[in-house]
This record gives structure tokens, sequence and C-alpha cells, in this order.
């Protein structure tokens, strides 16, 4: 029997071959050890000593229904994103004042506006002692500006979410006290100490964040800055609904503003009381002032110069009327008046404006309308 004689290098190759092979079980894969993994334990901090006041990192916020699907049972597949409102196609940041009260209104999301805060404060050398991103919060260390060296300022920073999608609003308070007497608990004021180093914060940030705002760059931590959203649709008792999470005075100028823009004519209110009788065009339809017809009203003349006095005098019998509008002096049931528009109510609950809008009588609107118009509100508060 012949025996073919192998080269000594095939025969390394193949010793080799099958080394490698067979130590293919030898080692355990750890590749899916992650999805077992839990928390760490949170890093215990010596006896006498302070840990650093700031927040974990990269938390990753709760995943929300989008709000232009709040009809209930309907799906999130396919859907429009919401049409931006006229003015926030033309600015981008500005300087708003409401009642007294001055902040900066961004049209860019908070993830995008936290680094280029933080970016501000370290370019111009002001320590920042306390963050704390959940709350949208920077507090800077004691300044000493160099047209006033015997007096020691310093800066909080809020930045929270706007009251449109995807804008940010940045609120300063100043507090000042004396060279050489720094408190260290020392507590901050409710407004300014000093209204001009207040507004000199407010202009050279903004200033800043105009020129810097057309950068796209994001910041993970940045995208669970802010809490909240400040205004959400939803549902109460089946009906549309509009909350506004501002206090009374500034919420009713931003609804104020906002029923005079994108087809909506505020033709009488009481807005102390918290309501308003209300004319709206739909912009992209040639159609008359007078919404709010029920089908049953189609073809009747509407009364185009009616107050908000007689609408309430001559309020539906409906078992939802009054709940909502026997609140208001003047409130009766009567003839159909057959007056045009819509009455929008904003009640204060809790924390929260709460607004619903209704027919001229008083009556709950088609579904689809309600929110068209809510909607619409809501694109153009500030």
């Amino acid at each position: 029997m012949l025996v073919k004689n192998i080269p000594f290098k095939q025969i390394a190759w193949l010793a080799l071959l099958a080394f490698v092979l067979n130590s293919c079980g030898i080692y355990k894969s750890r590749k899916r050890e992650f999805q077992q993994t839990g928390s760490i334990e949170p890093m215990n901090i010596p006896a006498g000593m302070d840990s650093a006041p700031l927040e974990p990192l990269y938390s990753i916020p709760e995943i929300m229904q989008r709000e232009d699907a709040f009809e209930m049972g309907r799906s999130n597949d396919n859907l429009r994103p919401e049409p931006m409102s006229q003015e926030a196609k033309i600015a981008m940041v500005k300087i708003q004042t409401v009642g007294g009260r001055r902040w900066i209104m961004l049209d860019a999301p908070t993830s995008q506006v936290w680094p280029l805060v933080q970016s501000f404060l370290l370019t111009n050398n002001m320590g920042v002692v306390n963050a704390k991103p959940s709350m949208g919060l920077i507090e800077t260390d004691w300044l000493i500006f160099k047209d006033d060296e015997d007096t020691y300022h310093r800066y909080r920073l809020m930045i929270e979410k706007g009251v449109r999608t995807d804008t940010t609003e940045v609120h300063v308070l100043q507090d000042m006290q004396p060279k050489g007497e720094i408190a260290k608990e020392k507590p901050w004021p409710e407004k300014s100490s000093a209204e001009d180093r207040e507004k000199w914060m407010v202009e050279q940030l903004s200033q800043n964040l105009a020129r810097d705002i057309g950068n796209r760059a994001a910041s993970l931590l940045g995208q669970a800055v802010g809490g909240e959203d400040k205004v959400k649709l939803s549902y109460s008792s089946g009906e549309p609904t509009l909350t506004i999470r501002l206090d009374r005075k500034r919420a009713q100028a931003s609804l104020s503003h906002a029923l005079n823009k994108e087809g909506f004519v505020s033709r009488d209110n009481r807005s102390r009381e918290g309501i308003y009788y209300i004319a709206y065009t739909d912009p992209k339809k040639k159609s008359s002032w007078f919404g709010g017809w029920t089908k049953k009203n189609a073809g009747s003349k509407a009364v185009a110069d009616a107050k908000l006095d007689e609408v309430l005098a001559n309020m539906s019998v409906a078992d939802e009327v009054a709940p909502l509008f026997a609140q208001f002096e003047g409130f009766s049931t009567g003839s159909d008046l057959k007056a045009g528009g819509y009455l929008l109510v904003m009640q204060r609950i809790e924390e929260e404006e709460v607004l619903r809008i209704r027919s001229p009588r008083g009556e709950l609107l088609e579904v689809e309308d309600a929110k068209k118009l809510l909607m619409a509100i809501k694109r153009n508060l500030i």
C-alpha cells in the first residue's frame, strides 16, 4: 500500500485549523449579558462629605402618545406633523414680556438650547454651582461686575418647554447682596433683586442664542430638560379640551394673542370670568366668519353683531349646557338666536387652565371640529 507523503507545512496548517474550530466553545460569549444586568448601586459618600448637586446623566424620557392623535381609538400610524404657526416661521429668538415679566422664547427644542446656555456661561466665566436637567435649572456662583465691585450677583436660569411644539423658554432670576456678607444657604427671592441686572442677562443671553441657534447640535442630556409640556390636548368626559399649565395672568394674555391669529376673531369677551365669544375662518378656505352652525342651523340667518350677553341669554336646554355656562351672569335658556361663531370657556382647575369650545348655544361640537379649533389655538399661544 502506497502512502502519499504530505508536506509538513500543510500538516501544521490543518492542526492550527482544528485547534481554532475546537476552541470556539471554550470561551463563553458575553455579548447578551447586558440584557440581564440591573441598575448599579448608588455610590456611598463618606460621612462628612457632600455629593455634587448634579443628577444622573442621560435619563430616558417616557414615550408619550402623539397629541394630534388624542382621539380615542385612533392609531399613531402615518400621522401628519402638526402645522407651524405663522409666527414660528418668522421668529427664532425673541424676548417676550407679559405683566412685567420677561423671558427668552426660542423656536428650538430644549435639547438644542440646554448646551448653548451652558456654553454661554462657560465662555463668560460664570461658574455653575447647581444644575438639575430634569427641572431645567442652572444656578451660577456669585459674580462681581466691573462697574459694581462692592456687590455680589448670581443668576438662576430656568429652561422650560414652550407653549408650542418644539419651542423653549428661558427664564432669568437675579439675586444680589453686599460683598463680604454672602450667606451659604441664602434663599432665592421670588423676583429679581435688580431689574437692570436681570435685563442685562436676558439681552446678553438672547443675543448669544440668536447667533448660535442655527447650530442644530443637540444634547442627549437636554432631551429631558424642561419637565412636562405646558400645553396639551386631551379628553374630559369625551369632550376635547386644551390644558394650559400657566398662571392665570399669562394664560389670559397668551389666549388673547391666539384668538386674533390664524383666522380667529374675538367678537366679545369677559376675560376675567373666562368666557370668549369668537369667530373663525379657515385660512385655507374662503367662507364667512359664521362658524359654529350645526346642521340644523344651516340656511338660517345668522346674527353678525350679536353680543356675548345676548348669546348667554339664549342658551340651549341640552344637558351639557348648564353645568358649564350657568356660572356666568346672565345665563338663561331661550329661543335660538341663530348666532354664528363659538363660545370658548377657560376654567381654572387646580394649577391648570382648561379650555372647552362650544357652539353659540353652548352645545357640544363635533369631535373633529372641536379638535381642529383647539389645535389652531394651541399653535398661536405665546
